[in-house]
């Protein structure tokens, strides 16, 4: 009976990513295409029930409530993007702005008034092409290069933020059964610089 739940979790697997794919390529156009400050999410939006084993109690050591923080909380993340300026390189290139906040939120410990445990801030800027660059036999959809901060928001001594450099590609993976290309998303360089 495991075996069954396993394969039949596997195909729906199989088939949700085929799908996702499909979705991806035409996002890819409908990005390139869409307006200026149009909002659009920049990574997966969600809220989860979470269950860790010890939560991390030494930032709140100084405060004494760190013996109390709960092993449940909410985690949820927040991200868009918009596109600032549309073909700066003649008909390609266009300015994107992204914004991804992740928290950590302790919602069911009323007893130290339900802090938020976390909090992760990530603006960015990017400039993305589409194009059709192919090497070693594979095409490269779109590409992307651009800055990312990466930060908790706080002062010394808790805080903790860094800065990067990025490069991303999306690229063509298969041939869905409408017979459209599906693209995936991968981040294929990266560069960092601590601050």
């Amino acid at each position: 009976m495991t075996r069954l739940v396993l394969a039949a979790m596997l195909l729906a697997g199989a088939a949700a990513t085929g799908a996702a794919d499909g979705i991806w390529a035409e996002r890819i156009e409908a990005d390139a295409a869409r307006e200026t400050f149009t909002l659009t999410a920049r990574k997966p939006n969600y809220l989860l029930v979470s269950a860790l084993s010890s939560p991390n109690q030494a930032p709140y050591e100084f405060t004494g409530s760190a013996d109390r923080l709960e092993n449940e909380e909410i985690k949820f993340q927040l991200s868009f993007q918009t596109k600032l300026g549309d073909d700066l390189a003649g008909r390609n290139g266009d300015l994107w702005f992204g914004y991804t906040q992740v928290a950590y939120w302790q919602l069911f410990n009323s007893e130290i008034s339900a802090p938020f445990r976390e909090t992760n801030y990530e603006p960015e800027v990017y400039v993305s092409f589409l194009t059709n660059w192919q090497l070693l036999g594979v095409t490269a959809r779109s590409a992307s290069v651009g800055l990312v901060h990466q930060s908790n928001g706080r002062a010394e001594p808790l805080s903790r933020s860094w800065n990067r450099v990025f490069a991303e590609f999306q690229r063509p993976t298969s041939r869905t059964t409408s017979g459209a290309t599906s693209c995936a998303r991968s981040t294929t360089a990266s560069a960092s610089a601590c601050c």
